[in-house]
């Protein structure tokens, strides 16, 4: 009987041991979940940090961006303007401000060029655009406004012939007003369509 009783007693301890070693097992599991979670949260926390940032770097760069563009565009436009000047001027046999022919200015300085440009554009008259190049009111208002980008110019206004074109070609769906009013310039100033010219490279 006492042998019975030891043998019954021993394995209700190992019985016991063994919940212990299992109740332990557990807490060393949830434990080591817990730690692991810590982990996890961190990483997502600095993962949401470095996302935030990277939204606010990419919005940076698309105010950077549209500025830029708006800086090309108004290049471009100063371009095309110049070249409609020179056009005029020199269709109409007219010397520019300043007594030069056309095909002298090409010896001015820049500052100099920009004034005798400022000039000519507003000597410019509507009903002349009209008659001898078939020009609406809209480019003659667009000349009295050009002093307002003459200082954006480039030195030679036939290097943005291509990249404005291929511009305006691109947005002709969602800016068709751009792409018709320049667009109509393009074969009085480069003696060539916009599509011609935007298919040069």
């Amino acid at each position: 009987m006492s042998f019975y009783l030891s043998k019954t007693e021993g394995s209700i301890t190992n019985a016991g041991d063994d919940k212990e070693s299992s109740v332990e097992k557990y807490s060393a599991a949830l434990r080591a979940l817990y730690s692991s979670n810590q982990i996890l949260e961190k990483k997502m926390s600095k993962l949401r940090a470095s996302t935030i940032r990277l939204n606010l770097d990419l919005m940076k760069l698309q105010r950077h961006m549209g500025t830029m563009q708006h800086d090309f565009l108004t290049t471009w436009q100063a371009d095309i303007l110049t070249l409609l000047i020179e056009v005029v001027y020199a269709r109409l046999h007219r010397i520019l401000p300043g007594g030069y022919a056309v095909e002298e200015i090409e010896s001015l300085d820049y500052e100099t060029l920009t004034r005798v440009y400022r000039t000519a554009a507003k000597r410019i008259h509507r009903e002349r655009l009209r008659r001898k190049f078939g020009l609406s009111a809209r480019y003659h208002g667009a000349l009295q406004k050009y002093w307002e980008v003459v200082e954006f110019r480039s030195e030679d206004p036939f290097q943005t012939e291509c990249v404005f074109a291929r511009w305006l070609v691109a947005e002709k769906e969602e800016n068709p007003g751009a792409y018709e009013f320049w667009g109509q310039l393009f074969p009085l100033c480069y003696r060539r369509t916009v599509e011609e010219s935007a298919e040069i490279f």
